[in-house]
């Protein structure tokens, strides 16, 4: 039993670590990139395959950002329960360096949300203090 908490405990304290470490990303993130609005120009709708009725679906919008004199293309990599449609603007944020790396929302910042990886640890050390008891 001890082995289990050491190893959850470990994989704790990687995941809160992974998770400042992240945050700290992503506050540099919202500093350096810039903000624009953007044309939805294709959403495509996909189910999830729990959804046996088809009445919750995702929604993957392609967006169309006009930045640095150029235009990009950006399909949402995960989906959103807003229901978008062709021609809706909605908020860009994207990295001037790169304007290919992009997200949708004032405050949106790409990859894997800071409150992940703290959930997760969170859940780690709760696993570990019942191999404890």
């Amino acid at each position: 039993m001890e082995a289990f908490f050491i190893l959850f405990l470990l994989g704790a304290i990687t995941l809160l670590t992974a998770g400042w470490y992240r945050s700290q990303w992503r506050r540099r993130w919202l500093s350096e990139s810039a903000l624009t609005e953007g044309i939805v120009v294709e959403v495509r709708k996909q189910y999830d395959r729990a959804d046996a009725t088809g009445e919750n679906p995702w929604y993957f919008p392609t967006v169309l950002f006009l930045a640095n004199g150029h235009s990009f293309r950006k399909q949402a990599q995960s989906g959103t329960e807003e229901h978008l449609e062709a021609g809706e603007w909605v908020y860009v944020r994207y990295n001037p360096l790169n304007p290919r790396e992009a997200a949708f929302g004032p405050s949106a910042a790409p990859g894997v949300s800071p409150a992940v990886l703290y959930g997760a640890g969170v859940l780690c050390v709760a696993l570990s203090a019942t191999f404890l008891a």
